[in-house]
């Protein structure tokens, strides 16, 4: 069976295992931090066992408000 696409960016909201999402839900082989997009909000570059790269954006639950993915998008098409 094929593995389905995922979108070129995934943001996660307050993940309990980031790297664990990467890893086995977003199929993740390598993984470097970019830094932060917004304060608190990791920026990574995952790279999966095929070679396909993605943007994974990890939002913890405690960093801002019911808007915060919202915000996050709009940083990332900046």
């Amino acid at each position: 069976m094929p593995r389905p696409r995922h979108p070129p960016t995934t943001p996660r909201r307050h993940p309990p295992r980031t790297d664990e999402l990467g890893r086995t839900g977003v199929g993740a082989s390598r993984a470097l931090v970019r830094g932060q997009v917004l304060p608190g909000v990791s920026v990574w570059d995952l790279v999966s066992a095929e070679g396909e790269e993605r943007l994974y954006v990890v939002v913890p639950g405690n960093v801002g408000g019911p808007e915060a993915l919202i915000d996050v998008l709009a940083a990332l098409r900046r």
